[in-house]
């Protein structure tokens, strides 16, 4: 993953994941796919996201 994208996940965790102590599977399916439009809207895409091998699918 990109030094961006790195950034960009650590912030959108810190700013998202608080509200959600005791998640279950289907807030975890809407974070992550909130999670993608969020990078993809400030022009993380999928091949930013493989460099260096670290992956976030």
């Amino acid at each position: 993953m990109s030094t961006r994208g790195i950034n960009f996940l650590h912030k959108w965790i810190s700013n998202n994941i608080s509200e959600t102590v005791g998640a279950d599977i289907i807030s975890v399916a809407e974070l992550t796919q909130q999670l993608f439009a969020d990078a993809k809207a400030i022009g993380i895409d999928s091949t930013e996201r493989k460099k260096s091998g670290a992956s976030m699918r």
